[in-house]
């Protein structure tokens, strides 16, 4: 019987052992700048556009950029979006105005080899939306969190830019006018906006470049 105690104390020291042993949880992934506060910059990537899509009616531009600033490292940051030079539902000038609305973009989990995860809110000021016209067709985005998917691509002793890739689905926005030959279903709300393109994401700080990365 002394032999039977002295083994069960034994296992259950090594049960209470291994149980602490237990790795912690990996640090969650912050973007981060070589010097604070850094000053971030994106634009399309050359040659090509940000692509945005309402009920399969499109609206392209000739100028997207990206503008905001990381004090410090964070697991988000926040960007103003601005689109310039635009047509859309198949009218030759369209205006996509976003005057009081910011993206917040998020870092996520590890993809694959220098791909990280990540997702962004439209936060807007009260009473502001993101607005889109052209022509006879009228819409707007309103505040909303947890849009997907956003590729966050660092590639390792690369260049000191990011490459943000949004490849984006069901977004929801508001059709507020749909006129004689406009393209959209109808007005009313939906939930099958979509994105795709590509953005590269620079910092700078104290008067020059420096690196921006998620680790």
């Amino acid at each position: 019987m002394g032999g039977f105690k002295v083994k069960a104390a034994l296992l259950a020291v090594a049960v209470a052992v291994v149980v602490g042993a237990a790795p912690a949880s990996a640090s969650a992934a912050e973007f981060k700048a070589g010097a604070y506060p850094a000053t971030l910059t994106g634009s399309q990537l050359a040659g090509e556009r940000i692509q945005t899509f309402f009920g399969g009616s499109e609206v392209v531009c000739e100028t997207a950029t990206l503008a905001g600033t990381l004090a410090a490292a964070s697991a988000e940051v926040l960007v103003h979006p601005v689109f310039g030079t635009c047509k859309a539902f198949g009218f030759v000038s369209a205006t996509f105005t976003t005057t009081g609305c910011n993206y917040k973009v998020h870092v996520g989990a590890l993809e694959g080899t220098d791909i990280w995860d990540g997702s962004y809110d439209i936060v807007c000021e009260a009473g502001k939306s993101i607005r889109v016209t052209a022509g006879t067709c009228e819409l707007e985005i309103k505040s909303v969190n947890g849009i997907k998917e956003l590729d966050l691509i660092d590639e390792t002793g690369a260049a000191a830019d990011m490459t943000w890739r949004p490849l984006l689905a069901n977004i929801p926005y508001t059709v507020t006018k749909d006129g004689v030959g406009c393209p959209l279903a109808s007005t009313g709300n939906f939930n099958n906006g979509s994105g795709i393109g590509r953005y590269t994401v620079t910092a700078t700080a104290g008067g020059g470049a420096t690196k921006f990365e998620v680790s």
